[in-house]
Parts: C-alpha cells; structure tokens; sequence
C-alpha cells in the first residue's frame, strides 16, 4: 500500500482499513499519527534537550526536576483524552496558529491571575505573572519561527473574534 501524501488527510474512523486515508486510500505510518509511541519519543527529545543533566537517575540517566515531570504528565493526559475525541484531526488544522493562540491565551491568564490576587488582597506576584506571560511571548515566537521556516504565512494582524 503506498504511503498517504495528502496535505490534509481524512483518516477512516472504519479500523478495517487500518488507517487509510479517504482522499486517495494512501496509508498512514504510525510514526505520524498521535500514539503512546510519538508522544513518549518527543518528551524524551524535549527532556534531552532542555534539561540539564544533574546526575544520574534511575533507567534515565537524568535527575529529572519535579516540575518537568508534572508538566509532561500533564501533557500525556490531555494527549490522551483529546486522541480519544479528535484522533488525527491535527493533521487538516493549522497547528502553528493554534498554539499561538493557546499562548496568547497563556499570557492572558497569567494577566488575570494578578487582578484575582489584587480583588483578594494578596500579593499580586506581578514579577512570577510577568516571567509566566515572557514565557508565553517566546512560545509565539518560537512558532512564528516554525512557520517561517515551513513557509508557512505569518498573520501580521488579527481581528477580534
């Protein structure tokens, strides 16, 4: 069977075609569907990456920080139980701009988190607000990035919904 090489393919939701496409019967590799199996490479990648190593640990030869470990277990989660509602919807989406609106969102949150505190009368934490918000601001450029380079188009300006 040849391989799928549509831009945005439809995957059967029938598991007797055994992930063909219904565009042009091509067949989808697993390596590019979401499964336990990708997802668990790319956080490996992005702890091998990112993390520095502090000593050895367990099986993994990394002392892994706590907060990484939520993260990721998080991630794994929401994985899951959206693979269970979308399957392999990501591939006819923008994906690029999805997460950068989820970054927006990000920066947004943490904004209205300091006027939660501030109606409280709790220290705002404007400063760990703000690095949050930062954070946010590199993740949409970093997909701006990841665009540019995929040749992808960059939307200079974005009306409200």
């Amino acid at each position: 069977m040849l391989d799928c090489h549509c831009q945005k393919p439809t995957i059967s939701p029938d598991p007797r075609d055994n992930g063909a496409c219904l565009r042009c019967l091509g067949h989808m590799r697993s390596e590019w569907e979401s499964n336990n199996e990708t997802v668990t490479e790319f956080f490996d990648r992005l702890e091998e990456a990112t993390l520095p190593r502090r000593g050895p640990a367990p099986d993994a030869g990394w002392n892994i920080p706590a907060w990484f470990e939520r993260f990721r277990l998080h991630c794994e989660v929401r994985e899951l139980a959206g693979r269970k509602t979308f399957g392999n919807t990501f591939h006819n989406r923008d994906n690029c701009r999805e997460a950068q609106e989820e970054a927006a969102d990000a920066a947004l949150y943490s904004f209205f988190q300091t006027l939660v505190s501030r109606r409280a009368a709790q220290d705002e934490n404007y400063e760990l607000a703000l690095t949050a918000a930062f954070h946010a601001a590199k993740l949409h450029e970093a997909l701006d990035n990841l665009r540019s380079r995929r040749h992808e188009p960059i939307s200079t300006s974005l009306s409200p919904p």
